[in-house]
């Protein structure tokens, strides 16, 4: 009868021990599968977060680029008044010259 109770004994202290193992398994897995989806979530938000920045410095580039070619002709179009002010008052001056 000691025998039945000490292997009963076993058997409960077994089953419980792997009872406990299982459950430590599926904790262990649990933190595993929640730590990989956090992991994929961050890489996912800094991927938008790359993509967002690229995106707006692509778009800023263009603004820049626009803004450029509108200084640029601004300046184009003042030197060509200026030369056409200069040219202007000479032609001017030697009217103004011959008429007297």
């Amino acid at each position: 009868m000691r025998e039945a109770s000490t292997q009963s004994v076993r058997e409960v202290a077994g089953k419980h021990w792997s009872e406990d193992a299982f459950h430590d398994e599926k904790s262990f897995e649990r933190k595993f599968v929640d730590a990989a989806e956090q992991d994929f979530k961050v890489n996912l938000k800094s991927e938008l977060m790359l993509d967002n920045l690229t995106r707006n410095d692509r778009e800023r580039s263009a603004q820049m680029e626009q803004l450029i070619g509108v200084l640029r002709s601004i300046r184009e179009r003042t030197a060509l008044d200026e030369d056409k002010d200069h040219l202007g008052a000479a032609v001017d001056e030697q009217v103004a010259a011959v008429k007297p």
